[in-house]
Protein backbone atom coordinates (compact mmCIF):
# COMPACT_ATOMS: atom_id res chain seq x y z
CA UNK A 1 0.00 0.00 0.00
CA UNK A 2 3.03 2.31 0.06
CA UNK A 3 2.30 3.48 -3.51
CA UNK A 4 -1.01 5.07 -2.42
CA UNK A 5 -1.10 8.83 -1.74
CA UNK A 6 -0.88 9.71 1.96
CA UNK A 7 -3.91 11.97 1.57
CA UNK A 8 -6.32 9.07 0.95
CA UNK A 9 -8.79 8.34 3.73
CA UNK A 10 -9.85 4.96 5.05
CA UNK A 11 -13.59 4.32 5.11
CA UNK A 12 -13.51 5.06 8.86
CA UNK A 13 -11.82 8.44 8.41
CA UNK A 14 -14.03 9.32 5.46
CA UNK A 15 -17.10 8.33 7.48
CA UNK A 16 -16.17 10.68 10.33
CA UNK A 17 -15.48 13.63 8.05
CA UNK A 18 -18.57 13.16 5.91
CA UNK A 19 -20.75 12.14 8.89
CA UNK A 20 -21.99 9.13 6.91
CA UNK A 21 -21.97 5.62 8.30
CA UNK A 22 -19.79 2.96 6.62
CA UNK A 23 -23.08 1.17 5.84
CA UNK A 24 -24.34 4.22 3.94
CA UNK A 25 -21.03 4.53 2.08
CA UNK A 26 -21.24 0.91 0.96
CA UNK A 27 -24.83 1.49 -0.18
CA UNK A 28 -23.79 4.53 -2.22
CA UNK A 29 -20.93 2.51 -3.70
CA UNK A 30 -23.29 -0.29 -4.70
CA UNK A 31 -25.59 2.25 -6.38
CA UNK A 32 -22.70 3.87 -8.22
CA UNK A 33 -23.25 7.19 -6.45
CA UNK A 34 -19.95 7.31 -4.57
CA UNK A 35 -17.13 4.95 -5.51
CA UNK A 36 -13.91 4.63 -3.49
CA UNK A 37 -10.86 5.69 -5.44
CA UNK A 38 -9.05 2.51 -4.44
CA UNK A 39 -10.04 -0.93 -3.13
CA UNK A 40 -7.23 -3.15 -1.90
CA UNK A 41 -7.42 -6.42 -3.82
CA UNK A 42 -6.29 -8.56 -0.87
CA UNK A 43 -7.89 -6.92 2.17
CA UNK A 44 -10.89 -5.30 0.52
CA UNK A 45 -10.11 -2.04 2.38
CA UNK A 46 -11.67 0.99 0.73
CA UNK A 47 -9.93 4.33 0.35
CA UNK A 48 -11.48 7.68 -0.50
CA UNK A 49 -10.09 11.03 -1.61
CA UNK A 50 -10.74 14.18 0.45
CA UNK A 51 -12.07 15.72 -2.76
CA UNK A 52 -15.02 13.29 -2.58
CA UNK A 53 -16.30 14.71 0.72
CA UNK A 54 -18.38 17.47 -0.85
CA UNK A 55 -20.07 14.94 -3.14
CA UNK A 56 -20.74 12.64 -0.19
CA UNK A 57 -22.38 15.43 1.82
CA UNK A 58 -24.51 16.38 -1.19
CA UNK A 59 -25.84 12.85 -1.54
CA UNK A 60 -26.55 12.67 2.19
CA UNK A 61 -28.44 15.98 2.19
CA UNK A 62 -30.58 14.91 -0.74
CA UNK A 63 -31.39 11.66 1.04
CA UNK A 64 -32.68 13.70 3.98
CA UNK A 65 -35.24 15.14 1.57
CA UNK A 66 -36.49 11.59 0.89
CA UNK A 67 -35.14 11.72 -2.66
CA UNK A 68 -34.68 8.18 -4.05
CA UNK A 69 -31.11 7.19 -4.86
CA UNK A 70 -31.90 6.76 -8.55
CA UNK A 71 -33.32 10.28 -8.71
CA UNK A 72 -30.31 11.67 -6.85
CA UNK A 73 -28.02 10.17 -9.47
CA UNK A 74 -30.13 11.71 -12.25
CA UNK A 75 -30.18 15.11 -10.52
CA UNK A 76 -26.41 15.24 -10.05
CA UNK A 77 -25.94 14.73 -13.78
CA UNK A 78 -28.09 17.79 -14.62
CA UNK A 79 -26.66 21.25 -15.42
CA UNK A 80 -26.81 23.76 -12.53
CA UNK A 81 -30.01 25.57 -13.57
CA UNK A 82 -31.88 22.28 -14.03
CA UNK A 83 -30.67 21.12 -10.62
CA UNK A 84 -32.15 24.22 -9.07
CA UNK A 85 -35.48 23.70 -10.83
CA UNK A 86 -35.64 20.09 -9.62
CA UNK A 87 -34.86 21.12 -6.05
CA UNK A 88 -37.44 23.92 -6.24
CA UNK A 89 -40.03 21.21 -6.81
CA UNK A 90 -38.99 19.54 -3.56
CA UNK A 91 -39.15 22.90 -1.81
CA UNK A 92 -42.77 23.31 -2.96
CA UNK A 93 -43.58 19.87 -1.57
CA UNK A 94 -41.93 20.86 1.72
CA UNK A 95 -44.20 23.92 1.98
CA UNK A 96 -46.95 21.60 3.14
CA UNK A 97 -44.68 20.05 5.77
CA UNK A 98 -43.08 21.33 8.96
CA UNK A 99 -40.67 24.24 9.12
CA UNK A 100 -37.59 22.08 9.70
CA UNK A 101 -38.11 20.28 6.39
CA UNK A 102 -38.54 23.61 4.57
CA UNK A 103 -35.35 24.95 6.16
CA UNK A 104 -33.43 21.82 5.20
CA UNK A 105 -34.64 22.08 1.61
CA UNK A 106 -33.49 25.69 1.41
CA UNK A 107 -30.12 24.71 2.87
CA UNK A 108 -29.70 21.94 0.30
CA UNK A 109 -30.53 24.33 -2.54
CA UNK A 110 -27.82 26.73 -1.33
CA UNK A 111 -25.34 24.00 -0.43
CA UNK A 112 -25.07 21.75 -3.47
CA UNK A 113 -25.34 24.23 -6.33
CA UNK A 114 -22.17 25.81 -7.73
CA UNK A 115 -22.18 29.59 -7.92
CA UNK A 116 -22.57 31.03 -11.40
CA UNK A 117 -24.36 33.49 -13.62
CA UNK A 118 -27.46 31.29 -13.82
CA UNK A 119 -28.34 31.78 -10.16
CA UNK A 120 -27.83 34.37 -7.40
CA UNK A 121 -24.76 34.02 -5.25
CA UNK A 122 -25.07 33.25 -1.57
CA UNK A 123 -22.57 34.17 1.13
CA UNK A 124 -22.23 31.54 3.84
CA UNK A 125 -21.11 32.52 7.35
CA UNK A 126 -17.39 32.51 8.09
CA UNK A 127 -16.33 30.37 11.04
CA UNK A 128 -13.17 30.87 13.05
CA UNK A 129 -11.43 27.49 13.38
CA UNK A 130 -9.21 27.01 16.42
CA UNK A 131 -7.17 24.17 17.90
CA UNK A 132 -6.84 22.94 21.48
CA UNK A 133 -5.44 20.03 23.49
CA UNK A 134 -7.96 18.33 25.75
CA UNK A 135 -6.93 16.20 28.76
CA UNK A 136 -8.31 12.76 29.50
CA UNK A 137 -11.63 13.10 31.33
CA UNK A 138 -13.71 10.72 33.44
CA UNK A 139 -17.32 11.07 32.30
CA UNK A 140 -20.76 9.83 33.27
CA UNK A 141 -22.32 8.73 30.00
CA UNK A 142 -25.56 7.48 28.45
CA UNK A 143 -26.01 6.41 24.83
CA UNK A 144 -29.28 6.32 22.88
CA UNK A 145 -30.41 5.90 19.29
CA UNK A 146 -32.42 9.02 18.45
CA UNK A 147 -33.84 10.87 15.46
CA UNK A 148 -33.23 14.62 15.25
CA UNK A 149 -36.72 15.46 16.56
CA UNK A 150 -35.95 13.60 19.81
CA UNK A 151 -32.75 15.50 20.64
CA UNK A 152 -34.40 18.60 22.20
CA UNK A 153 -35.98 16.49 24.94
CA UNK A 154 -33.22 13.89 25.46
CA UNK A 155 -30.16 16.16 25.69
CA UNK A 156 -31.24 18.71 28.34
CA UNK A 157 -33.07 16.10 30.42
CA UNK A 158 -30.04 13.79 30.51
CA UNK A 159 -27.70 16.69 31.25
CA UNK A 160 -29.80 17.88 34.18
CA UNK A 161 -30.13 14.35 35.57
CA UNK A 162 -26.37 13.80 35.36
CA UNK A 163 -25.56 17.19 36.84
CA UNK A 164 -27.88 16.59 39.80
CA UNK A 165 -26.33 13.16 40.38
CA UNK A 166 -22.78 14.53 40.20
CA UNK A 167 -23.61 17.42 42.55
CA UNK A 168 -25.22 15.05 45.06
CA UNK A 169 -22.00 13.00 45.16
CA UNK A 170 -19.58 15.98 45.09
CA UNK A 171 -18.28 14.92 41.65
CA UNK A 172 -19.43 17.82 39.47
CA UNK A 173 -16.39 18.76 37.36
CA UNK A 174 -18.43 21.27 35.35
CA UNK A 175 -18.82 23.42 38.47
CA UNK A 176 -15.48 22.57 40.10
CA UNK A 177 -13.15 22.99 37.11
CA UNK A 178 -15.36 24.49 34.37
CA UNK A 179 -15.08 21.29 32.35
CA UNK A 180 -17.51 21.17 29.42
CA UNK A 181 -20.22 18.53 29.14
CA UNK A 182 -20.48 17.22 25.59
CA UNK A 183 -22.49 15.14 23.15
CA UNK A 184 -20.77 12.70 20.79
CA UNK A 185 -22.49 11.82 17.52
CA UNK A 186 -21.38 8.29 16.66
CA UNK A 187 -23.42 8.39 13.46
CA UNK A 188 -25.64 10.75 11.47
CA UNK A 189 -28.74 12.07 13.24
CA UNK A 190 -31.60 13.32 11.09
CA UNK A 191 -35.17 12.35 10.23
CA UNK A 192 -34.06 8.92 8.99
CA UNK A 193 -30.87 8.04 10.88
CA UNK A 194 -30.50 7.68 14.63
CA UNK A 195 -26.86 8.05 15.59
CA UNK A 196 -26.29 6.70 18.20
CA UNK A 197 -25.87 9.77 20.41
CA UNK A 198 -23.81 9.78 23.62
CA UNK A 199 -24.18 12.38 26.40
CA UNK A 200 -21.03 12.80 28.51
CA UNK A 201 -20.89 14.72 31.81
CA UNK A 202 -17.43 15.40 33.34
CA UNK A 203 -16.66 14.10 36.84
CA UNK A 204 -13.92 15.02 39.28
CA UNK A 205 -13.28 11.37 40.17
CA UNK A 206 -14.68 7.82 40.31
CA UNK A 207 -17.56 6.75 42.52
CA UNK A 208 -18.95 3.57 44.04
CA UNK A 209 -22.45 5.08 44.18
CA UNK A 210 -25.34 3.63 42.21
CA UNK A 211 -25.38 5.28 38.78
CA UNK A 212 -28.46 6.73 37.08
CA UNK A 213 -30.44 4.17 35.09
CA UNK A 214 -28.77 3.31 31.79
CA UNK A 215 -25.62 5.29 32.63
CA UNK A 216 -22.01 4.16 32.88
CA UNK A 217 -18.56 5.57 33.70
CA UNK A 218 -15.70 5.72 31.24
CA UNK A 219 -12.63 7.81 30.47
CA UNK A 220 -12.64 9.96 27.34
CA UNK A 221 -9.02 9.89 26.09
CA UNK A 222 -6.78 12.93 25.82
CA UNK A 223 -7.13 14.44 22.39
CA UNK A 224 -6.25 17.29 20.06
CA UNK A 225 -9.31 19.03 18.64
CA UNK A 226 -10.13 21.41 15.82
CA UNK A 227 -13.25 23.37 16.72
CA UNK A 228 -15.42 26.39 16.08
CA UNK A 229 -17.59 28.31 18.53
CA UNK A 230 -21.32 28.95 18.08
CA UNK A 231 -23.92 31.01 19.88
CA UNK A 232 -27.19 29.41 20.90
CA UNK A 233 -28.88 31.15 17.95
CA UNK A 234 -26.45 29.49 15.55
CA UNK A 235 -27.03 26.07 17.07
CA UNK A 236 -30.09 25.30 14.99
CA UNK A 237 -30.73 22.53 12.47
CA UNK A 238 -29.96 22.60 9.58
CA UNK A 239 -27.88 25.82 9.87
CA UNK A 240 -25.38 24.19 12.25
CA UNK A 241 -24.45 21.80 9.43
CA UNK A 242 -22.48 24.70 7.95
CA UNK A 243 -20.37 24.83 11.12
CA UNK A 244 -19.65 21.11 10.92
CA UNK A 245 -18.71 21.50 7.26
CA UNK A 246 -16.41 24.41 8.10
CA UNK A 247 -14.44 22.39 10.68
CA UNK A 248 -14.29 19.37 8.36
CA UNK A 249 -12.98 21.62 5.57
CA UNK A 250 -10.28 22.96 7.91
CA UNK A 251 -9.18 19.40 8.65
CA UNK A 252 -8.84 18.70 4.93
CA UNK A 253 -6.93 21.92 4.30
CA UNK A 254 -4.46 21.12 7.09
CA UNK A 255 -4.03 17.49 6.06
CA UNK A 256 -5.41 16.17 9.36
CA UNK A 257 -7.32 12.94 9.99
CA UNK A 258 -10.24 12.62 12.45
CA UNK A 259 -9.33 10.29 15.32
CA UNK A 260 -12.66 10.16 17.17
CA UNK A 261 -16.28 11.00 16.35
CA UNK A 262 -17.37 14.64 16.15
CA UNK A 263 -18.99 16.25 19.15
CA UNK A 264 -20.71 19.34 20.54
CA UNK A 265 -19.45 20.62 23.91
CA UNK A 266 -21.48 23.11 25.93
CA UNK A 267 -20.32 25.87 28.25
CA UNK A 268 -22.64 28.87 27.76
CA UNK A 269 -25.76 30.34 29.31
CA UNK A 270 -28.96 29.41 27.49
CA UNK A 271 -30.56 32.67 28.62
CA UNK A 272 -28.11 34.64 26.43
CA UNK A 273 -28.72 33.41 22.85
CA UNK A 274 -26.24 35.85 21.28
CA UNK A 275 -23.29 34.84 23.49
CA UNK A 276 -20.82 31.95 22.87
CA UNK A 277 -22.55 28.75 23.90
CA UNK A 278 -21.12 25.65 22.22
CA UNK A 279 -18.06 24.20 20.48
CA UNK A 280 -18.35 22.03 17.36
CA UNK A 281 -15.24 19.85 17.55
CA UNK A 282 -13.44 17.12 15.61
CA UNK A 283 -10.71 15.21 17.50
CA UNK A 284 -7.74 14.67 15.18
CA UNK A 285 -4.81 12.28 15.01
Amino acid sequence: MSDLPDSLLTISGFSRLSRLTPKALRLYEACGLLLPVHVDAQSGYRYYSPQQLEHARTVALLRQLDMPLREIQALLELPPFSKRARLAHFWQLAEAQHAQRRALTEYVMAHILPQGAEMPTQTLPAYSIEERQMPAQLVLTRTRRLKVSELPSFLPATYQEFRNWAAAHALDAETATHAEWFVIYHGPVNEHEDGPVEVCFPLTGPSEAVLPEGASLRTEPARRELYTTLTLKQLEFPALLEAYDAVAAALRERGLTPALDCRESYFGDASQPDQPFCHIAFPVA
